[in-house]
């Protein structure tokens, strides 16, 4: 699933302009480390309650 998310940021990075690319990437970059954040937190509190 991020394999696909990073594609498709990739994707998107591309086809922007050049002037914009700045703003873009970092409100990818927060977008990203926010989904990794969740995804490790969902991972983890499943994992405890696993146990």
């Amino acid at each position: 699933m991020l394999i696909i998310l990073l594609a498709c940021n990739l994707a998107a990075l591309k086809t922007v302009d050049f002037h914009n690319l700045h703003a873009i990437d970092c409100l990818l970059l927060v977008t990203m480390v926010i989904l990794v954040a969740v995804n490790l937190y969902g991972w983890l509190v499943k994992k405890h309650e696993g146990r």
